[in-house]
């Protein structure tokens, strides 16, 4: 396992005022994992049973853990709406509230202006 230095290691240079709320990070290829929690905080934003939400918005990855779905033939998430926000903002997964921390800063999108 790697250790907390390899992924925060270049956090410390970057202007996060710089952010221009693009959605970039939310059409990278990957995973979005969400727990029960998240599931129950979700849908009931979306005022719809766990059970709807699960089967309408996630996918099962590796037999045992949930991600949320892309948009139908792209690697968007499937809530980036079309105005690039997200239209779960306020209960996003807490792996989108701490994006890039969890990640690589290398792996950001090209464009990013975090980079």
């Amino acid at each position: 396992m790697k250790n907390k230095d390899y992924y925060f290691q270049s956090l410390d240079n970057i202007d996060f005022s710089v952010c221009e709320a693009c959605g970039l990070c939310c059409k990278i290829e990957g995973y979005v994992f969400v727990n029960e929690q998240e599931l129950e905080k979700i849908a009931d934003y979306l005022n719809i049973d766990v059970y709807e939400f699960s089967e309408k918005y996630c996918k099962l990855v590796n037999r045992n853990k949930l991600s949320l779905i892309n948009k139908e033939n792209t690697n968007e998430c499937v809530f980036l709406g079309s105005d690039s926000n997200c239209e779960i903002y306020e209960v996003r997964p807490n792996q989108c509230r701490t994006y890039p921390l969890y990640k690589r800063v290398k792996d950001l999108p090209e464009a990013c202006k975090l980079k």
